[in-house]
């Protein structure tokens, strides 16, 4: 029972605090004063439509297909008897 109350607390952790650290990068990225502006502007819905792009469309399709076949080659990583070892070792 103590181990689920942990994993929650860790993976509601990720959900909240992860996104923090996406807003964290896009204020090196950009200029500080526009940075500001959109930051206080509300939610903009229309922020989807530039996947109706094809080409923007089929590149983010890509990169998703790439993380989630990363994930699954860990997951089976993991369920190996190597990658138990690591794992046993870390």
């Amino acid at each position: 029972m103590q181990k689920r109350i942990i994993l929650w607390f860790i993976v509601l952790n990720i959900l909240f605090i992860l996104p923090l650290y996406v807003f964290a990068h896009e204020a090196y990225v950009v200029p500080k004063d526009y940075f500001w502006q959109e930051i206080a502007k509300p939610i903009n819905p229309y922020a989807i439509n530039v996947l109706k792009n094809p080409q923007d469309l089929i590149i983010t399709l890509k990169i998703t297909a790439f993380v989630l076949l990363l994930i699954i080659l860990n997951f089976l990583f993991r369920l190996s008897s190597f990658g138990e070892r690591v794992h046993h070792f870390f």
